[in-house]
C-alpha cells in the first residue's frame, strides 16, 4: 500500500475498502483486528474474483506493492 510517512486512518474505516494486489487480484476488506500479543494489525480479506473468504493477512511489509481505495465498497462489490 503506498502511504505518506506518517500517515494513519481510523481502523474502522478500512472496513469495506478495496484492495488491489500486484497481479492485478481483488479483495474487499471486511474486518480490522489488532493482536494483543504484539500490537500488529490484521486484515481480513475477501476474494472478489473467486467470491470467497481468504482470511486474514498481517499488515507489513509484503503489502508495499498493494493498492487500496478507501470508502465502503461491500454493498456494490458483493451483491448486497
Amino acid at each position: 500500500m503506498k502511504l505518506l510517512p506518517l500517515s494513519h486512518i481510523d481502523c474502522n474505516q478500512l472496513v469495506g475498502a478495496l484492495v488491489n494486489n500486484e497481479n492485478g487480484g481483488q479483495f474487499l476488506i471486511t474486518a480490522v483486528t489488532i493482536s494483543l500479543d504484539d500490537f500488529s494489525t490484521w486484515i481480513s480479506l475477501y476474494d472478489l474474483d473467486q467470491h470467497a473468504s481468504v482470511g486474514r493477512v498481517a499488515i507489513n511489509s509484503s503489502l508495499s506493492e498493494w493498492e487500496i481505495q478507501l470508502g465502503n465498497h461491500s454493498n456494490t462489490k458483493l451483491g448486497m
